[in-house]
């Protein structure tokens, strides 16, 4: 970090340093000049002596001549304050700096018609051409980096919400499968509970009847009901085999009343199979979406 006016008089005024550094034995004044076109010109001197000085008000009063002198000439104006040790002609300690002046026009200070004037006046040009450069770099990488941190706290935003939507929407989805499942639970046992007492109807009249060794059921009801008991539980190939085994006069006996059961039994298979289906709307989705056998005829045939 660069030093202040009044850390530079402070520097000088401390004699056992400046022995140590220069060699010499006190500060004996300073002397503020102004530069310009390679001259200088003295704005103020004042000699130390042997009086002790406030270092702020005299940090104070050089800078208060550079401000006003700066004040009454255009563009940017660069001083020098040189320190001056057991009262030689020449200085030997500096501190240079800047101060801005009145802007005219379009701000660009002139120089003196001399033969520095317009090398001074170049460098002075492209100095003031880089800064602008770099204070719009500066800027633009600014923008950037909030731009980048405001997208950044978006994103994550986005992402929190989007696992929040996420975790709901699992939460739904099994929730609404246990419900399904046992909603299919209950229909199955539902089913079952009927198939019992089907079958118990079915028996009744038969076992009713040798149990209590008379026919309290009529006799053509108890037969039917072991017959069509008995077809129930027959599957088709068990059908077929029996077909085989019988005679065709023994067959045809039993095959009409075994088909209609049979008959019965797969339209009930068909009903339950839609109410279950009905009860899990995916998988009547996928139903659905299973070409039929006249389509895939249809796309075997294109």
């Amino acid at each position: 970090m660069r030093q202040t006016i009044r850390q530079f008089i402070a520097e000088c005024l401390l004699v056992s340093e400046k022995q140590d550094l220069y060699g010499l034995k006190r500060c004996s004044g300073f002397s503020l000049v102004h530069n310009r076109g390679g001259q200088q010109v003295e704005l103020k001197t004042i000699k130390t002596g042997n009086r002790a000085w406030d270092t702020k008000e005299l940090a104070q009063l050089f800078d208060s001549v550079a401000e006003n002198f700066a004040g009454g000439v255009p563009g940017v104006q660069q001083f020098t304050l040189n320190g001056f040790y057991d009262d030689q002609d020449q200085p030997q300690s500096f501190y240079p700096f800047r101060k801005s002046g009145e802007q005219e026009g379009d701000g660009i200070t002139t120089e003196a018609p001399t033969g520095s004037g317009p090398q001074s006046q170049m460098m002075r040009h492209y100095e003031a051409d880089r800064r602008i450069t770099t204070q719009f770099q500066n800027s633009l990488f600014t923008f950037m980096s909030k731009e980048i941190e405001r997208a950044e706290k978006r994103i994550e935003h986005l992402e929190k919400e989007q696992h929040e939507a996420v975790a709901l929407a699992k939460a739904a989805i099994f929730e609404q499968a246990e419900k399904q499942h046992e909603r299919r639970v209950e229909i199955l046992k539902l089913e079952r509970s009927q198939k019992d007492r089907e079958t118990v109807m079915r028996l009744l009249p038969p076992v009713a009847n040798r149990v209590l060794g008379k026919e309290i059921f009529p006799q053509a009801v108890a037969d039917t009901a072991l017959v069509e008991h008995l077809a129930s539980t027959l599957t088709e190939g068990q059908v077929k085999q029996l077909a085989g085994i019988l005679s065709p006069e023994q067959w045809g006996l039993l095959a009409d009343r075994f088909l209609r059961v049979l008959d019965e039994k797969a339209k009930g298979d068909k009903e339950h199979g839609e109410r279950m289906r009905s009860a899990n709307p995916e998988a009547k989705a996928m139903d659905e979406a299973k070409p039929t056998n006249g389509d895939a005829k249809k796309e075997e045939g294109a």
